[in-house]
Parts: structure tokens; C-alpha cells; sequence
């Protein structure tokens, strides 16, 4: 029996060594009083998942005001992929601060997050492409 969902257990592949403890929270509230509905962590590496099930614009504007706070930062809506591909055409500034999103709808990782926005700035240039 699997406890989480494909998308989940990708992330944690993607991020983390699987064979070594993971620490999973969930409604952490930071020190800047700001609240994350998931983190994961082992060791010093922490990423956060902003969930919502549409409402993408808030998930955003949370996930970019608490992306300095972690190593990775993911968005996860409950939205199909294409749709998410296609809100993040007019969302560039997400990817370029190493966002990344997640299709809850579709079970995967769309776009991964980024530490340094030189690599993010890949999918920027893709984004700017299909305009």
C-alpha cells in the first residue's frame, strides 16, 4: 500500500536521499510568522509546498514571499498540466525565482524548483518561447 501520492514520492526522490531519514511537517509556521503548508527536510536541505486546489494566484504570491526561507519551493495545484503550463506564461517572475509547480490533478512534478536562478532562468526562456 502507498502512503502518498506519485508526485509526492517524486519530489522526495528528486530532493532527498530516500535511504536516510526525512522529516515531514505540515502548517509550519516560520519565523516571520508566515505559514507553509508542507515541509520536508533531512539534514540542512528544506523544501516547502505551498497546496491549493485553484487558486493559483494566492499559491504564487505565497510561495514568492517565503521562497527566500527555503531551499526548494514548490506550488502544488490541483489543476491539469496544460493548464498550469498555461498560467505560467503570464508567470514568468515564479519561474525565474526557481519555483516550481506541481499538478496534483495530473500526479507530477511540471516544473522542478531551483536553488540558483541561473538555472531557472532555463524554463524562463522556454516560457518566453511559447508566448
Amino acid at each position: 500500500m502507498l502512503i502518498f501520492a506519485k508526485w509526492f514520492r517524486d519530489l522526495l526522490s528528486l530532493h532527498f536521499d530516500i535511504d536516510k531519514p526525512i522529516t515531514i511537517n505540515m502548517h509550519v509556521r516560520t519565523l516571520e510568522n508566515l505559514e507553509v503548508d508542507i515541509t520536508i527536510s533531512q539534514g540542512q536541505k528544506i523544501v516547502a509546498i505551498e497546496l491549493k486546489e485553484r487558486d493559483y494566484i494566492k499559491a504564487i504570491k505565497q510561495a514568492q514571499a517565503r521562497r527566500k526561507l527555503f531551499d526548494y519551493m514548490y506550488v502544488a495545484l490541483d489543476l491539469p498540466t496544460c493548464e498550469i503550463l498555461s498560467i505560467l506564461r503570464t508567470r514568468t517572475e515564479a519561474i525565474s525565482e526557481g519555483i516550481g509547480f506541481i499538478s496534483t490533478y495530473d500526479d507530477c512534478i511540471v516544473l522542478k524548483s531551483y536553488k540558483r536562478k541561473t538555472e531557472s532562468s532555463r524554463y524562463t526562456k522556454i516560457m518566453e518561447t511559447i508566448k
